[in-house]
């Protein structure tokens, strides 16, 4: 059993995965899965470790899988989060924007990590009226049963009114006007900090002056962040510190993040590229990264 324990460890710092990732794929609850690493597991622990057993020979056999690079402070992430931090600290309205792809997401959720109490929201389709993002809101803030709209934002309110925490709504671009006037009433009820995150959509949608629908809104902005640019060489030789990839590989990387897609199209291409050099046994190199940019746009 302490081998069992001692190969899981060394999977999981060799795959770069979380527990939470791992405990997933072997089907287990990731507080069973700690409490069995750390030998305080107090459930059937023979029935786990073969579940461990099975996990580890099937990784064994099919070889470890290619991990993204951790994420790493770069000079988007900083900009990124000085908006935020504005926002937050002096209970704000910041209002992100900017191509996808360069890793507005990753840094939000980040933030929300880094800090208690922040709440994060991924809005989409299923969440673009009112009803949906308090409901998300609501659940974030520990509450069960949904209720009427005006019951939510009221509830809200009372939870988070004074409380210096702050809500951060990523892909805000997808809420549709009445949504965003309740996040607004939020804020101005509230007395808390916003974040409004997204597409240069949310900025020409809000901050059109030919518009007053969304006057309301734009003349409560504290700060406004646009994310646009080249990404440097820099972030990228640090995003892929721990890779150890060669100079040539790290400027096709660099090539491709400021290309269309940005670092999230380049972070795929480097996975499908380690995945073709892992099956030929073969070192990451150019060939790799160009033959899988290929396959991803169709040429291959």
């Amino acid at each position: 059993m302490n081998n069992t324990r001692d190969q899981l460890k060394q999977y999981i710092i060799a795959s770069g995965q979380s527990q939470a990732v791992v405990a997933k794929e072997i089907r287990v609850s990731e507080a069973a899965l700690s409490q069995f690493l750390s030998e305080t597991y107090n459930g059937n622990n023979e029935v786990l470790c073969r579940k461990v057993k099975a996990f580890i020979q099937k990784t064994e056999k099919n070889g470890l899988p290619p991990s993204a690079p951790g994420f790493i402070v770069t000079s988007i992430v900083k900009e990124i989060w000085y908006a935020v931090k504005y926002a937050h600290m002096n209970r704000d309205i910041a209002l992100i924007y900017g191509d996808a792809g360069r890793g507005k997401s990753k840094a939000l959720r980040e933030y929300a990590a880094k800090h208690a109490g922040v709440i994060y929201i991924e809005a989409d389709a299923t969440t673009q009226n009112t009803k949906a993002i308090l409901e998300e809101i609501w659940k974030a803030i520990g509450k069960r049963n949904p209720e009427p709209e005006r019951y939510m934002k009221e509830g809200i309110i009372d939870e988070l009114r004074d409380s210096g925490r702050l809500i951060i709504i990523d892909e805000a671009n997808q809420l549709n006007h009445k949504a965003l006037e309740a996040i607004r009433a939020l804020h101005d009820k509230g007395n808390m900090g916003i974040v409004l995150a997204g597409n240069s959509i949310i900025y020409e949608r809000i901050n059109s002056r030919n518009d007053t629908l969304y006057a309301q809104i734009v003349c409560r902005i504290g700060i406004r962040k646009h994310i646009f640019g080249k990404i440097a060489k820099s972030d990228i030789e640090s995003l892929f510190e721990q890779k150890k990839l060669s100079t040539r590989c790290t400027d096709y990387l660099h090539q491709l993040a400021n290309g269309k897609g940005g670092l999230t199209y380049m972070i795929k291409i480097y996975l499908l590229a380690e995945a073709a050099a892992r099956s030929h046994k073969e070192e990451l190199d150019v060939k790799h990264l160009s033959m899988a940019h290929k396959m991803q746009s169709g040429q291959y």
